[in-house]
């Protein structure tokens, strides 16, 4: 649900050996959840998470990326976890540029290395940690730079294993420098399932509708600390319903 979480970076090129990396701590409180039709349903629970997520370029064409909630600890009516979410490999190949416009398309892998949703957790809330299958998604993206401001799209498709449905997934992001220290992004993503057919499983329906605020402030040269508020609209599918808050430092080489 955050986008500054992306394993994916963006349409512009990374030059071969450079890159950046984030360092990221966010907290979700919630009082109902969705189910996989979309009711709401009351249950608390509390997230706690810290995550790493960046780029670096292998090539003049090639980036790999990665997004990892490396802890992750869960806090809710009837049960509580700790463990790791399922990390993300990306690569990104920036197929070209008309103007100020670049196309890039990304391939990204999710593999299922965090642990399974504990006992007692109601059908059709959220998954824990992890869903415990392997997805693959390619995602073209495109994005346009001018002067101060910024723009990236990108719309792809998710393919599960495990029975859960595919998934049809967009985000939409703009950005601006509003001086030699200070950013701001406001950004809309979703998700959503392309198939409606109920398998059972924890997460087959799941979906989301939502936006995000980022500021950061630069620290020193390419060091940067930021905030990003998330919003997630109540029209989501096996998703806690709540704001979440990040804080995050960002390295650039």
């Amino acid at each position: 649900m955050a986008l500054i979480g992306a394993a994916h970076g963006g349409a512009w090129p990374v030059k071969p050996g450079s890159g950046k990396a984030t360092l990221g701590a966010s907290y979700l409180p919630a009082e109902s959840y969705s189910n996989p039709v979309g009711r709401l349903r009351t249950y608390g629970m509390r997230q706690f998470g810290l995550s790493t997520y960046g780029e670096t370029g292998l090539s003049p064409k090639v980036a790999m990326g990665w997004n990892w909630g490396f802890f992750k600890g869960v806090f809710s009516d009837s049960a509580d976890g700790i463990g790791a979410t399922d990390p993300e490999l990306s690569l990104s190949w920036h197929a070209g540029r008309w103007g100020k416009t670049f196309f890039a398309l990304q391939a990204i892998v999710q593999i299922p290395l965090g642990p399974s949703t504990p006992a007692g957790v109601p059908e059709g809330a959220p998954a824990f940690f992890s869903h415990r299958v392997l997805s693959f998604e390619l995602h073209p993206v495109a994005g346009w730079s001018g002067g101060s401001w910024w723009l990236q799209g990108g719309l792809g498709g998710r393919a599960r294993t495990g029975e859960l449905a595919w998934q049809g997934r967009y985000a939409l992001a703009a950005g601006k420098r509003l001086s030699d220290r200070f950013a701001a992004m406001l950004a809309m993503d979703g998700v959503v399932p392309l198939d409606d057919r109920a398998s059972g499983k924890r997460g087959d329906q799941e979906g989301y509708y939502g936006w995000h605020l980022a500021m950061e402030f630069r620290i020193k040269g390419d060091w940067w600390a930021g905030t990003q508020f998330d919003s997630m609209l109540d029209k989501g599918r096996e998703m806690p319903i709540g704001p979440r808050l990040n804080v995050y430092s960002r390295i650039g080489w």
